[in-house]
């Protein structure tokens, strides 16, 4: 018989019994995963949760930033399932495929990839962190979208009134503004351009001196989108002839990011160009400043 993930973390000197004790009290009140509670309390690290997880489970643990992962691989599971199970497909071998999970117990996610993908599952274990990230970088904005629209009449239909409070209510549209900014950031991204043409919205990023282009979203939300970021500037969402410039401050991955927006009217409607400011990214040693670390 199998020990239980709590002893286990006893036996491995990583809590005490009485930590333990405290957490499983915890765990009967809110019903919450034990090594959830013990990360959050701090009494173990993520990185100690998963190396007991992987030895009480006999399933690999996986280091994700140190893998490329197969694009076609990934798209055999949706974006709404990878994000509503925090789960993502790192390799496919014949009719098999192996899924990096942050929780390999969660039978319901394993037997619902099963059914839709028609493929055995194998299990790998890796952080909550990791997986979130892999997400971001490997399923395009316009894939996440339709996990954020989640099929909502109004995004269907789409609605051009710019009042602060149809695009405060309008969770979609900020969730797609949190994912644009979001994913250059951790792009190391200076730029985001958010450009209207005659049947399409362009989204472009500008990477290393290079415009990269994103999968965009609908036309139709063009004037949602643009609404939503001049009110986080502060900016005068009716006035649409002439330019503005603004600023605001987000945070991604606990870090404060300064952007500085800046829109500009065109044929097709307003364009928006968003600056990034990472804080982070002005803290260079002398080595990526191309210095010689000897004096």
């Amino acid at each position: 018989m199998k020990k239980k993930l709590g002893d286990l973390l006893v036996e491995k000197g990583y809590i005490t019994e009485q930590q333990l004790q405290e957490g499983l009290r915890e765990q009967v009140i809110s019903g919450r995963r034990l090594g959830e509670l013990l990360v959050e309390k701090e009494y173990i690290t993520e990185d100690q949760l998963l190396e007991t997880i992987s030895d009480r489970l006999g399933v690999p643990q996986v280091s994700l930033s140190q893998m490329v992962l197969d694009p076609q691989v990934v798209q055999t599971v949706s974006v709404d399932l990878a994000r509503r199970y925090t789960l993502i497909p790192i390799f496919a071998i014949g009719n098999t495929i192996t899924l990096a999970m942050a929780d390999p117990l969660n039978i319901v996610a394993i037997d619902e990839i099963r059914y839709l993908t028609g493929s055995d599952i194998k299990r790998a274990v890796a952080l909550t962190s990791e997986i979130t990230a892999a997400i971001d970088e490997y399923y395009s904005i316009a894939d996440s979208l339709v996990g954020i629209m989640g099929g909502s009449p109004e995004a269907e239909t789409g609605r051009d009134e710019d009042t602060a409070e149809t695009v405060e209510t309008e969770t979609p549209v900020v969730k797609l503004v949190n994912l644009i900014i979001t994913k250059a950031v951790k792009d190391r991204a200076t730029d985001i351009h958010i450009e209207p043409e005659e049947s399409r919205l362009r989204v472009r990023c500008r990477i290393d001196g290079v415009m990269r282009e994103e999968a965009t979203p609908p036309k139709k939300m063009h004037n949602e989108l643009i609404s939503r970021i001049k009110i986080a500037a502060n900016l005068d969402v009716s006035e649409k002839r002439l330019p503005q410039d603004g600023r605001f401050m987000t945070t991604v991955d606990g870090h404060t990011v300064d952007l500085r927006v800046s829109t500009l009217p065109t044929i097709h409607g307003e364009k928006i160009v968003i600056r990034l400011l990472d804080r982070r990214n002005l803290l260079l040693n002398f080595n990526q400043l191309g210095f010689s670390s000897k004096v």
